[in-house]
């Protein structure tokens, strides 16, 4: 029923977002303790090692660096701090890149940019995302109901990807007067593109 009542798509099995509400921070840990809670994931562990790697002592703080709009500005310093807190036990986690999407001026007209440019090749687009400047989403905050609801899903679900996010950055600039409509408390909205850097998966027993 939430699914319903949230997501725009609801055969998502996981929507992924700029916003940590949606795609849980590992920096979430203080106010979400239960967020490593997963039955899956921790039969493939010994009890042993799962309460060494998912402790409650080994939690991350939030440091300084990881203000304003709870992103880190430096990828390498990002990698050092959860080197120094986490060492070799890392929780498995996913290290994204999150660049707002401008558009500008070009001699045919607008043209979609993203800001910063630094982009690596290695990295994987996920999609677009729609959310304000404290990166709070506006493809899955805010309730869907009446006629809102039959507008949004008709004319939106079918630009949204496997993720519940933009393929086009376009037509996610199209989407933010929706955004606005739906939770006119957070706007103005904006686009962000999200990438994946890397995937980091825990040790598994005797690997």
């Amino acid at each position: 029923m939430m699914r319903q009542k949230y997501l725009l798509r609801s055969d998502v099995v996981k929507p992924l977002s700029v916003d940590k509400y949606v795609w849980y921070s590992v920096f979430s840990e203080k106010s979400a303790p239960r967020i490593w809670e997963d039955k899956a994931l921790k039969a493939m562990y010994y009890a042993k090692e799962w309460q060494s790697t998912f402790s409650e002592n080994n939690r991350l703080q939030k440091p300084d660096l990881y203000q304003p709009r709870r992103v880190w500005t430096n990828l390498d310093s990002l990698m050092n701090y959860v080197n120094q807190n986490w060492k070799q036990d890392w929780k498995p986690c996913a290290i994204i890149a999150i660049q707002e999407v401008m558009v500008g001026d070009s001699a045919q007209g607008a043209e979609v940019q993203i800001e910063p440019r630094d982009t690596s090749e290695d990295w994987t687009l996920l999609g677009f995302d729609v959310a304000d400047y404290e990166l709070y989403s506006g493809l899955c905050e805010g309730e869907i109901t009446g006629t809102l609801s039959t507008l949004i899903k008709s004319d939106w679900r079918k630009h949204l990807n496997e993720f519940h996010l933009f393929s086009n950055p376009e037509i996610a600039f199209d989407y933010i007067d929706f955004a606005n409509a739906r939770n006119p408390s957070h706007m103005p909205y904006h686009v962000y593109a999200l990438f994946l850097v890397q995937t980091m998966r825990a040790s598994l027993p005797g690997g």
